[in-house]
């Protein structure tokens, strides 16, 4: 069965499935769309996209639009595309926390426009903060579980004649400094 026709399948199930009387039938043929195509799951599981587009909320499509495209070029940026699975799991976390944190100075700068009380403005610096401390903190953890990473990479043994070389892929925080 093709990709396309496993969609439309998972299209037509849909509705029948949201209903307070779905069979069992249509159920499990939902079921098995999902496990026939890995992918099909995004469609309306995928949470944190879910999560993003509750943030973003604007009716400004141009506006919309753009915030989605620049968070996909932050992944991308980030090395989303080749990364392990964990690392996915973190790029998408800092990128969702870079838009908390925008919507946090958003309304923060709002607030100082529309000058807000003290105890509304305390509220939202609090926030601020938070939000700026959710995404260092992403940040922070992205680092330290690709230092990881890089650290257990493999040794490569290469066997030259009766010499044995081994050879190692170094970062340059890994380099010696001075020699001799």
């Amino acid at each position: 069965m093709s990709d396309k026709k496993t969609m439309q399948d998972l299209i037509a199930l849909v509705p029948k499935t949201n209903r307070p009387t779905a069979s069992q039938a249509d159920i499990t043929a939902l079921q098995q769309v999902l496990r026939d195509v890995p992918t099909a799951w995004r469609i309306a599981g995928d949470l944190s996209r879910r999560a993003r587009d509750i943030l973003i909320g604007d009716k400004n499509v141009l506006m919309t639009e753009s915030v989605k495209r620049g968070m996909n070029e932050m992944e991308q940026q980030l090395g989303h595309e080749n990364a392990t699975a964990l690392e996915r799991l973190l790029i998408e976390q800092i990128v969702t926390q870079w838009l908390v944190l925008q919507i946090a100075e958003i309304r923060n700068a709002a607030a100082i426009e529309n000058r807000i009380g003290l105890a509304q403005a305390d509220h939202l610096v609090r926030r601020l903060e938070s939000a700026q401390r959710g995404y260092l903190r992403a940040i922070e953890t992205l680092t330290r579980v690709r230092r990881l990473l890089r650290a257990s990479a493999p040794m490569m043994q290469v066997n030259i004649a009766p010499k044995q070389l081994n050879v190692a892929k170094m970062h340059k925080t890994q380099m010696p400094t001075k020699i001799g």
